[in-house]
């Protein structure tokens, strides 16, 4: 199954009428290169029945809809079950290995249906790849088989599952190669569903692809002999909060969950429900980890320089998704992962921000965050400040949204909609489970945004888990034709005509690829949201001061905002505000030895986007602990024009070199030329 392909598809099925230049940036693919998967998109159609490709010029359109698109990406998986890509073969071999006892060489092939020579090969890359503590043997007597603590083998065995689950491949497609019964995985989904309603909480919909399978697959090596020992027991009950393990053991007991098992096998599965990732939860707070919450929510406050309205539901979001996710380190557990490397540049400058304010959850719960769990940290964050635009309209729509995926991804692509489509009223954020489980209370909806194809006759966006900028425009645009009957299409060939009157010569392929770039990336763009600010620009040596003076806190705030003060920047509000709210226990202002950046809310008395600096000869204390000589006072208009600023000054100052060579500067221009040099 040619992803390629497959995402031409979808682009063409969601936009007809889609542009090429809009293909060839999304899949980073050159003119050549398009040319060679449209003729691979036509062979798949016309293999699978269907016309081929319709192209006018730079447009393409394709005779499918939503329904078809689903049913040939059913073929294709179909297919697949015969022939299994590299990736997927060796994570089926390692599955295989992990649930069918005594694997010859002869068995693994035919299960993959390649030669013994291809295992072969397979296994050597599998068994350089293993993570230290695990290693793949063979005896004669045994086969092949995974040695190892038994918690290490069966994280391995969730990872293969998962690689497999993200390619699309389902529970029915794994039975034709492992030891799973269908039936006794659909009564396992609903024994799951009834434990969801003891523990007042929703899995995603992901975990409930994956835990019935997870428990089959553990229980089959439970019965083989191959079980959680009395020390590994141990292990995780020191790990595990009290608090945390009674609640789910005792739910468990509650329904007779699992009861058949020992209490070690139960342990592991326990540590599943702990880690797995939820769409809702009402769960009590920790007072730790609620607090600790809280203390990381400050500190992206002081680090990013903002302020956030609506703390509370943050606070909320975070704790849903930070109890699995400290259990998931711990352990580690996969996270479900998602195409992801777009939205990572989208949001690129919040993840430093993120990764620094976790520490202190890391220091407590003894864990280090990995990236992937920082970027989902950080969505959730960049949900509260994503700024969407549209012109608004008289008409008010009522719709849903509907994601497979957990609390931080749902979260961030429901705020990021109703920030994009003011004049739609969002009424709820769905799993794909409720919205059929209830699907009468939602059939008066008129519109609905999903993840993933829906059997329903309501009008549904297809739309991707993370939206770019670019993707955002095209779905303004489709929401405008389909609802409102407008369009925002540009005719570039009239603007073509249009210049060869007027020009002798002209290079008319370079300059049609850059009218269509230009027109895809301008649609609808609040212009205001993209403006990034400039560092050098925004700090003046006008308001660079130098002073022999010593301060008290209350005086060097003061000083430090005088020069914004007598440019109308700020209000003296601003200031005020600053010195009545900081509290010396948390001194989230310092960001580097001696080094701190003073603010408050844009709220708070800010006329407009401003910098002003204050060097100190004698440091002023900041905390019993903490001493500054340099204080950057940051004067926002919202929550994000001056971050990519803010960052710059984070980095130069990060340097120790950087660090110390501005602690040296004497004089505002020395100051000024510092900057000039380290942040061009």
């Amino acid at each position: 199954m040619d992803e390629t392909i497959l995402t031409i598809l979808k682009e063409a099925v969601a936009s007809p009428g889609i542009d090429l230049v809009v293909i060839e940036e999304k899949l980073q693919l050159s003119k050549k290169k398009l040319e060679y998967y449209l003729k691979k998109t036509n062979q798949l159609l016309v293999n699978h029945n269907f016309p081929v490709v319709y192209r006018k010029k730079r447009k393409i359109w394709v005779s499918l809809d939503n329904v078809d698109l689903n049913k040939l990406i059913s073929e294709l998986k179909e297919e697949q079950r015969h022939y299994l890509s590299l990736g997927l073969r060796r994570s089926m071999l390692q599955l295989i290995i992990l649930t069918v006892p005594r694997c010859s060489l002869s068995f693994l092939a035919s299960r993959v249906n390649v030669s013994k020579n291809t295992v072969v090969n397979d296994l050597t890359a599998i068994r350089k790849s293993q993570k230290k503590g695990i290693i793949l043997n063979y005896t004669r007597k045994s086969g092949y088989y995974f040695q190892g603590e038994e918690i290490s083998i069966r994280i391995l065995l969730i990872r293969q599952l998962h690689r497999v689950l993200e390619a699309g491949l389902d529970a029915q497609f794994l039975s034709d190669f492992l030891p799973l019964n269908l039936l006794e995985l659909s009564s396992l989904r609903e024994a799951l569903i009834r434990f969801e309603h003891q523990l007042n909480t929703q899995f995603s919909d992901r975990q409930m692809k994956l835990l019935p399978i997870v428990i089959a697959l553990m229980k089959k090596r439970a019965a083989a002999g191959q079980l959680i020992t009395e020390s590994e027991y141990r292990k995780i009950k020191t790990t595990v909060l009290d608090s945390d393990y009674d609640r789910i053991s005792s739910q468990m007991k509650k329904i007779h969950f699992l009861e058949e098992l020992p209490k070690a096998e139960q342990s592991f599965l326990i540590i599943q429900i702990l880690s797995a990732n939820v769409v809702k939860s009402k769960i009590m707070r920790t007072n730790q980890l609620g607090q600790l919450i809280d203390q990381t929510i400050r500190l992206f406050e002081m680090k990013a320089v903002l302020y956030i309205e609506d703390r509370d539901k943050l606070s909320q979001l975070l704790y849903q998704h930070m109890g699995p996710a400290i259990y998931r380190l711990k352990y580690g557990i996969p996270y479900e992962d998602n195409d992801i490397e777009e939205i990572i540049q989208e949001y690129k400058l919040i993840f430093p921000l993120v990764r620094e304010s976790l520490k202190p959850i890391e220091e407590v719960y003894h864990v280090h965050f990995t990236e992937i769990e920082i970027i989902y940290v950080g969505l959730i964050f960049q949900s509260f400040l994503t700024k969407g635009y549209l012109k608004g309209q008289k008409r008010r729509i009522r719709a849903i949204v509907i994601c497979e995926n957990g609390i931080s991804v749902s979260n961030l692509l429901f705020e990021t909609l109703i920030k994009i489509f003011p004049m739609i009223d969002f009424i709820a954020n769905l799993s794909v489970r409720e919205f059929y489980d209830n699907s009468l209370i939602y059939s008066e909806i008129e519109v609905i945004f999903s993840t993933i194809y829906l059997e329903t006759n309501q009008q549904v966006f297809t739309v991707t888990p993370f939206l770019t900028e670019l993707e955002e425009n095209r779905l303004i645009e489709q929401v405008n034709q389909k609802l409102y009957g407008r369009t925002a299409r540009v005719d570039i060939q009239e603007i073509m005509n249009i210049v060869k009157r007027k020009a002798s010569t002209l290079d008319e392929a370079g300059l049609q690829s850059e009218l269509h770039r230009y027109f895809q990336r301008s649609v609808f763009v609040d212009k205001m949201n993209v403006e990034k600010s400039d560092f050098n620009r925004l700090l003046p040596v006008e308001r660079i001061k130098v002073t022999t003076r010593k301060f008290t806190f209350q005086e060097a705030i003061q000083a430090v905002g005088e020069p914004l003060l007598k440019d109308k920047i700020i209000e003296q509000q601003f200031i005020d505000t600053i010195i009545q709210k900081y509290d010396e226990r948390y001194p989230y202002f310092v960001i580097a030895p001696q080094i701190a950046i003073p603010h408050a809310g844009y709220n708070d008395g800010v006329n407009q986007l401003g910098f002003s600096l204050l060097k100190l000869k004698h440091p002023v204390r900041f905390s019993p602990r903490l001493n500054v000589s340099v204080l950057l006072m940051i004067a926002p208009i919202d929550n994000k024009k001056h971050q990519k600023a803010v960052q710059a000054f984070y980095d130069c100052v990060s340097d120790e070199a950087n660090h110390q060579e501005l602690l040296r500067q004497q004089t505002p221009e020395q100051l000024k030329k510092f900057f000039e040099r380290k942040m061009k």
